[in-house]
């Protein structure tokens, strides 16, 4: 008997084959080098946005180390927020350079938030927040962020003009999107860094965020264990209330800041 050919089975099989093909691909952990570039499409080792790296490494996570080049400024609708990221290690770490390209977001929190992320480097990235609340940050840690490091970059507020001494800062380690200070029994970071940055306003006559730097640790272990942070090299050259403010802390370490 002659076989009869069925074109509507055979392209049913292709396509079977390419979707099993686009999700494998489309689920891969990453490992390697990447770019953000906001003038290319998405595709290949090229994010177009800070939001598609954060929604593909939160996705798929990581299997060896990570370096992320930014090759254009960008402006985000929201916040990126960092949670855990499976596979992240002392190994298998993510690099993210800047090369001094802003990150421009406008929100009444943290431009960048790491809530239990571990590992990450941020690296001569401009942070901006443009929003006019007190509360504006640059950085925020919590939820035990550890091994991060905030380097050779710029954090800056554009538009804050209300003074508070309960409003924002530049890098802080705290739960809460309104106080800077808030403390928990999990610890919000451990052996971090952050160095070599310069903290700014850049809107005529603003008052600074309320702090420039919040560091608070565990109400539960401070007195046993360390969170050994490091603070140093930094430039801050404007806030309303305090330049550096700990609480339940231990070990940590404040050097050679031009405040």
């Amino acid at each position: 008997m002659r076989k009869i050919y069925k074109p509507q089975k055979f392209l049913r099989i292709v396509f079977a084959l390419f979707c099993a093909g686009f999700m494998s691909s489309a689920y891969a952990q990453l490992s390697g080098t990447y770019t953000i570039d906001n003038t290319v499409a998405t595709g290949g080792t090229n994010f177009a946005s800070w939001l598609d790296f954060r929604n593909s490494i939160t996705t798929n996570g990581v299997n060896g180390a990570v370096t992320v080049n930014v090759l254009t400024d960008n402006t985000e609708s929201s916040q990126i927020s960092l949670g855990a990221i499976t596979g992240t290690s002392s190994t298998n770490t993510v690099t993210i350079n800047g090369n001094g390209k802003f990150l421009s977001v406008s929100v009444a929190d943290a431009v960048i938030l790491l809530s239990g992320a571990d590992y990450f480097t941020f690296d001569k990235v401009v942070i901006r927040n443009t929003n006019t609340s007190q509360y504006v940050q640059g950085y925020r840690l919590f939820n035990a962020s550890d091994y991060n490091t905030i380097s050779n970059g710029t954090i800056e507020f554009t538009a804050l003009t209300t003074a508070s001494t309960a409003g924002g800062a530049y890098v802080a380690f705290s739960s809460s999107a309104t106080s800077m200070t808030a403390t928990s029994t999990t610890g919000h970071g451990n052996f971090c860094t952050i160095s070599n940055n310069l903290m700014r306003t850049t809107n005529v006559n603003s008052p600074g965020p309320a702090y420039a730097i919040t560091c608070t640790g565990s109400t539960s272990t401070y007195t046993s264990t360390a969170q050994n942070n490091t603070i140093t090299g930094n430039t801050i050259q404007n806030f309303y209330f305090m330049a550096v403010y700990m609480f339940y802390t231990n070990g940590n370490q404040v050097l050679n800041n031009d405040i």
